[in-house]
């Protein structure tokens, strides 16, 4: 049957069909899923996840586009209003799920465009999939659940793709002009994220023994950490080492998850309880001996360096720091790349704290043995050039010119152009020129990379805004006030259109102090008001940019209390 040619769908011809009308009715469940997967698993996916949920499959009605729609019924312009209102009278969308390694699904434009779908009628999402993907999504879970969240974070919505380019062009402007790409990016991320964690919530309850129990309680409270839900980590760590306590006793599967949980008590600000933690699986760990616990003992040691850092008790991570290097050269030798990455931390010490001599001296050498061992272009030899020219910013311009044009010509050729270490260290030598007086130099590189992105990634990428922002802070420096105004005021426009949230927040930060800077303090209040409310809706108020930008605005309406005139502000 060619329901092209009759102008209907599937669905309509059996309804009009006497002796078939009876089966079809109004659907309460939405499937999206992308039509270059398999067929047959998108059907055996759907009855999985009805089946698995105790409903009659042949009582269940669906709205399935292979047998629901028909394209020459609607024209291109209100298919997407007839989706987004299909899930909405539906109140469920099902997400089938192709992968459990990169969900192809979600590169779909009109997968994601049903996502938003789904979160503007407020309908309920869930996934389904074949056996066979949620045994493999289950291994990995068991694993690590942070890595399927982590291949979720790596798709963005802006990227997805469509077999009609003008169908990728609508989804995409839809979702500029309401939710924004970043603000989908994280609601897709959290629902994936939900998800995740009542699956990894199930597999606990269901563990048939306390260990196999205790290690998912392990992994998934290392998933809540990356989320920032601290205090979910902490009760299931707490879980886990009671359980490795019970069963393994004094192990290193012990310490180790005593170290963990040292390290969430030091994320809730609780130095008193990480402290005491940390020293005792560092002791237990010690007592334990072998080249395992010997090798593991360093990571606390670092752990316990970052402790005494929040506590400022510099003496102490100088200490610990000192004797890694000298514990690693006597086990590995000077030249093991263990042993340089503890040299390279305790250079940045030194240079951190004022011990410029020694500093130099640990962070020559690092260069010196990377570029012998590993090669001059080599990542290695390369962050250790990028460290010793950071050192001479401060102490020697002129040859911190010299090695961060040195370490950029490295990186063109081992990494390329664009690639994000290189932009770093342009970034670098870029403000280097500024403090210098040097603007021709700094403008030609500025401009050079600017154009340089916009050729490789377009002008709304969010790297060619970052250096957009960066070539108006130059015009600024260099005195060109009312242009970098300009361009600022243009970047905000650009990104309030394309929802790049992050990067047009902090344009109006810095266009906020260029307002400062002319004593404008009506209009940098005025933005800075602006930047938090926005904020809070996208980041949300706990998160640390929000919390910064409020400080900045409560601290900008103190001085304008205080004075008529307020100092000049970088």
């Amino acid at each position: 049957m060619k329901t092209a040619e009759r102008g209907a769908s599937y669905c309509d011809v059996l309804r009009k069909d006497s002796s078939t009308a009876d089966i079809v009715h109004d659907a309460s469940w939405y499937i999206s899923h992308s039509w270059s997967s398999d067929f047959l698993e998108t059907i055996d996916s759907i009855q999985r996840f009805f089946d698995s949920r105790g409903y009659n499959r042949y009582k269940t009605i669906i709205w399935l586009d292979f047998f629901s729609s028909c394209p020459l019924q609607e024209s291109r312009s209100d298919c997407f209003k007839a989706a987004a209102n299909r899930i909405k009278t539906t109140g469920n969308m099902v997400l089938v799920l192709n992968s459990s390694v990169e969900p192809a699904v979600l590169k779909r434009a009109w997968c994601v465009f049903e996502l938003w779908a789904c979160h503007i009628a407020n309908a309920k999402f869930h996934i389904a999939m074949t056996a066979e993907t949620h045994e493999e999504l289950l291994v990995s879970i068991r694993d690590d659940p942070r890595i399927f969240r982590n291949s979720v974070s790596r798709l963005h919505c802006e990227q997805s793709e469509a077999t009609s380019i003008s169908d990728r062009a609508k989804i995409l402007e839809i979702i500029k002009t309401t939710t924004g790409f970043a603000a989908m990016d994280k609601l897709i991320l959290s629902l994936f994220t939900s998800w995740i964690v009542k699956e990894s919530t199930h597999e606990i309850a269901v563990a048939e023994s306390l260990l196999p129990r205790a290690s998912l309680q392990q992994s998934l409270s290392l998933l809540h950490m990356d989320t920032g839900d601290y205090a979910s980590a902490l009760l299931l760590q707490q879980q886990a080492l009671r359980a490795f306590q019970q069963r393994l006793g004094p192990s290193l599967t012990t310490f180790k998850a005593m170290n963990q949980l040292a390290v969430i008590h030091m994320k809730l600000n609780n130095i008193k309880e990480a402290g005491e933690l940390f020293t005792d699986s560092s002791n237990g760990v010690i007592k334990l001996g072998g080249p395992d616990s010997e090798v593991f003992a360093f990571e606390i040691l670092l752990n316990m360096a970052a402790y005494f850092e929040s506590l400022a008790e510099w003496p102490r991570v100088e200490k610990i720091l000192e004797f890694i290097y000298t514990r690693h050269c006597n086990l590995f030798g000077i030249k093991d790349e263990r042993t340089l990455g503890s040299m390279a931390r305790l250079g940045l010490f030194h240079r951190d704290h004022g011990d410029i001599g020694r500093a130099e001296s640990l962070l020559l050498e690092n260069v010196e043995l990377n570029q012998k061992l590993f090669g001059t272009d080599s990542l290695q030899a390369i962050e250790a050039m990028n460290s010793l020219a950071h050192l001479f910013v401060s102490r020697d311009r002129l040859r911190a010119v010299q090695l961060f044009t040195a370490c950029i010509k490295h990186q063109k050729q081992t990494f390329g152009e664009t690639h994000k270490t290189t932009l770093n260290s342009i970034s670098s030598l870029g403000s280097l020129y500024l403090d210098l007086g040097m603007f021709k130099d700094a403008g030609e590189i500025y401009v050079n990379t600017f154009k340089l992105l916009v050729a490789e990634f377009g002008v709304d990428d969010l790297k060619t805004i970052y250096w957009f922002h960066q070539l108006a802070w130059c015009q600024y420096r260099s005195g060109n006030t009312s242009e970098a105004e300009r361009m600022l005021m243009e970047s905000i426009d650009r990104g309030n259109r394309l929802g790049h949230a992050q990067e047009t927040l902090k344009a109006y930060i810095f266009l906020s102090e260029i307002k400062v800077f002319k004593n404008d303090h009506q209009s940098a209040a005025r933005l800075l008001e602006e930047c938090v409310s926005k904020s809070n809706d996208v980041l949300g108020p706990t998160h640390t940019f929000t919390k910064k930008a409020k400080v900045k605005m409560e601290l900008l309406h103190e001085e304008t209390k205080q004075s008529h005139h307020l100092p000049i502000r970088k």
